[in-house]
């Protein structure tokens, strides 16, 4: 009976895992921020076949540089003001991220031949964006953005870009 139950369990587990699309993720930016080290990683998580995840396209994360370098998931209050974003996938495939910071910015996630990538313009151009830097003033109560720096490069030439926008 025990070594029935053990070939069950084996058959059940190898079944589900067959079905069960395996995914890698994909560093597609990261932000910092003055006040210190640590970074907000955002990853494409991306299907075997090289697609992004409909249900799951990106996962945003903290990398605690400032005390171990462990990654930890970012608390309700980050995800639902500060750091959150969210999704629609286009009729082509891709999808808009719009961060719950500022709905004004769409960043378009896709992937091309399995590498995944996020774009949005830098000075008015098209631009591949891999970091993005919050200058910050602390207030009297809650911390204020005063500019938020734009690295990237441009997708046609890998030509490096960068935009500084004041904040008011």
């Amino acid at each position: 009976m025990k070594t029935l139950l053990l070939v069950a369990f084996a058959l059940v587990t190898t079944a589900s895992s067959a079905f069960a699309p395996a995914q890698r993720t994909v560093r597609l930016f990261h932000i910092e921020k003055n006040t210190n080290k640590n970074i907000v990683c955002y990853d494409a998580n991306l299907n075997t076949d090289g697609t992004i995840n409909e249900k799951n396209p990106v996962s945003a994360y903290w990398i605690l540089h400032e005390e171990d370098g462990r990654r930890e998931a970012l608390s309700w209050i980050e995800r639902k003001k500060a750091f959150g974003y969210t999704f629609e996938k286009t009729v082509n495939g891709d999808f808009i991220l719009t961060p719950n910071a500022d709905e004004d910015w769409k960043l378009k996630v896709s992937a091309q031949d399995g590498e995944p990538y996020a774009e949005l313009p830098i000075s008015g151009k098209p631009a591949l964006v891999n970091k993005v830097v919050l200058q910050i003033e602390q207030g009297m109560i809650l911390p204020t953005v005063k500019a938020v720096e734009l690295f990237g490069k441009c997708p046609k030439s890998g030509t490096a870009m960068y935009e500084k926008k004041l904040i008011d």
